[in-house]
């Protein structure tokens, strides 16, 4: 049996168990071991904060690492100061008044609240479907190929689309394997080839998330630029400003739901 497939029994099976309450201690210590000492084999706890990390992200890390990790959660609207709410972000029941956050929870048998989206960035497509945006985001951006994304859905269309930041060397070999060398980064973002080619393999990481088939974007456009806090496209903390995304790219949405 080779390396690559005991490390790969050895994560499903603690995968398994793990979910089940029990620690693997022969397996992190001989498998899990040699991963731990990248980060000097003392880290206990790893701390998450912006963005939501995306399950398969979450999992590896804590199984590979041998670590817990949590992901922190913060709401600047309750805790600054110099923020104003409009009145009708709070509500009154059974005689508390409450904050409507924007985020979309599920609750778990034991009480704990899981945030699995946000309200406003749920998008109910022609054909009646609900896509979470964010999620499609989180779940494509485990490929590759994908540096930052940016999902697009059109109410009065039946699927959504794509704006991709390709990683440069990914798209390199991507290209080269379609027989495309010598062009620039640049050409390579232009070029229908190149791009029908990324679009098969966000395809193909969609089928492995598990993405339903209304969630995978049914066409891509490759961004050159660099998305940047400068550039308004994302903030400080290089979150996704969606809106100002959209109306930089609005062209180029247009014509991939005319193609």
């Amino acid at each position: 049996m080779g390396r690559q497939a005991i490390f790969n029994f050895a994560y499903e099976y603690k995968l398994k168990w793990t979910k089940r309450g029990y620690d693997t201690p022969l397996f992190d210590k001989y498998i899990f071991g040699a991963a731990k000492q990248v980060l000097g084999g003392r880290v206990r706890l790893i701390l998450s904060g912006g963005a939501p990390l995306s399950p398969d992200t979450h999992t590896q890390v804590k199984l590979c690492l041998c670590v817990t990790v949590t992901q922190g959660y913060g709401l600047t609207e309750t805790c600054s100061c110099a923020t104003v709410m409009d009145r009708e972000d709070f509500f009154q029941e059974n005689g508390r008044q409450w904050f409507r956050t924007g985020d979309i929870g599920e609750v778990h048998p034991d009480g704990c609240i899981k945030i699995i989206d946000r309200k406003k960035d749920l998008v109910k497509l022609q054909l009646g479907e609900y896509v979470s945006l964010g999620k499609v985001e989180a779940e494509l951006k485990t490929c590759p190929v994908v540096e930052n994304i940016c999902v697009y859905g059109d109410p009065n269309k039946a699927y959504t689309v794509a704006l991709v930041v390709p990683n440069h060397y990914i798209l390199e070999e991507i290209a080269a394997n379609s027989g495309i060398t010598g062009k620039s980064f640049e050409e390579l973002c232009n070029n229908s080839l190149v791009e029908k080619a990324v679009l098969q393999e966000l395809v193909e990481q969609a089928k492995k998330c598990q993405l339903q088939r209304f969630e995978i974007p049914g066409a891509v456009k490759l961004c050159s630029e660099q998305w940047s806090p400068d550039m308004g496209l994302v903030t400080a903390a290089f979150k996704l400003k969606r809106k100002a995304v959209q109306d930089r790219y609005q062209h180029e949405i247009n014509r991939m739901y005319a193609s």
